[in-house]
């Protein structure tokens, strides 16, 4: 199998990467915007369900113990994490649809995975 690929170049007008870049953009948008409605329902959840205090008699009075559903906590965390991952993602696609957008006359020379990454 050849690996030439990976050198292999085209040119794009910049002008020609603005659609499919604002694609990229709302589908992280649509993304970042479900893993947060997902992650303050984790976190209502986690306050609701996920803790269990948990008292222990100790001489001279009484401690508590706080237990946190450990799933719970991970989906918690799954959450945010991926809405912090398209957040990003949504916010690089921006920086590169301005510089698409005011520069749209250039001439772009773009590699195998710059093909992959804009969606073309």
């Amino acid at each position: 199998m050849s690996k030439e690929r990976f050198n292999w170049k085209f040119e794009y007008m910049a002008k020609d990467l603005i659609e499919t870049t604002q694609k990229k953009i709302q589908y992280h948008r649509e993304r970042e915007k479900t893993w947060n409605t997902d992650y303050l329902k984790a976190l209502d959840d986690l306050k609701e369900l996920g803790v269990d205090i948990r008292t222990y008699q100790v001489t001279g009075g009484e401690m508590a113990d706080i237990v946190v559903d450990p799933q719970r906590k991970e989906y918690l965390q799954l959450c945010f994490n991926k809405k912090e991952d398209h957040r990003k993602e949504a916010e690089a696609y921006e920086m590169y649809l301005r510089a698409f957008e005011l520069n749209k006359e250039e001439k772009l020379v773009l590699g195998v995975e710059d093909i992959f990454y804009f969606g073309l």
